[in-house]
């Protein structure tokens, strides 16, 4: 899937004077914590969404839910994160995304092909970070507070 969205956070311009106090290596590593945070939010949302509207992936035990993660990294010096199914292990993320049109099947034991009615999309991503953007954000602002005073106080 390709990228849709992102957040861009507002109200932690009273932590940048805190910041510039703190080391480079240590400014990058309290904004990667709570940067993580924020995807985590929207990660945990994303499952709960999947969850609860009881997406049929075809296989058991909910393995779309599962698999939807966030990971952190660093791009040009600063920290981001992405959330979403890792492809590699769910090949039907996609298709309970964007949707199916209507199918055959083919079945080997029988003698015609099944008929698939097809699915409607469900952008369980899209919704999710539409949903929990607000919290994401001030999640974030809550972890840049505590992080940078417990980084100021260890000087």
């Amino acid at each position: 899937m390709a990228r849709m969205d992102g957040i861009t956070v507002t109200g932690i311009k009273p932590f940048r004077k805190k910041m510039k106090r703190l080391p480079e290596k240590v400014r990058k590593r309290v904004v990667k914590k709570a940067v993580t945070r924020a995807g985590a939010i929207v990660r945990m949302h994303a499952r709960k969404l999947v969850k609860k509207n009881a997406i049929d992936d075809g296989l058991p035990n909910g393995h779309l839910y599962k698999e939807i993660v966030s990971k952190t990294a660093m791009s040009k010096g600063t920290p981001v994160v992405t959330v979403g199914a890792e492809y590699y292990k769910v090949s039907v993320a996609h298709f309970v995304y964007q949707g199916t049109p209507a199918h055959d099947i083919e079945v080997p034991w029988r003698s015609e092909p099944l008929r698939h009615p097809g699915s409607r999309p469900y952008p369980f991503m899209e919704i999710a970070l539409r949903q929990s953007r607000q919290r994401a954000q001030s999640e974030m602002v809550k972890r840049l507070q505590r992080e940078i005073t417990k980084e100021l106080q260890k000087k």
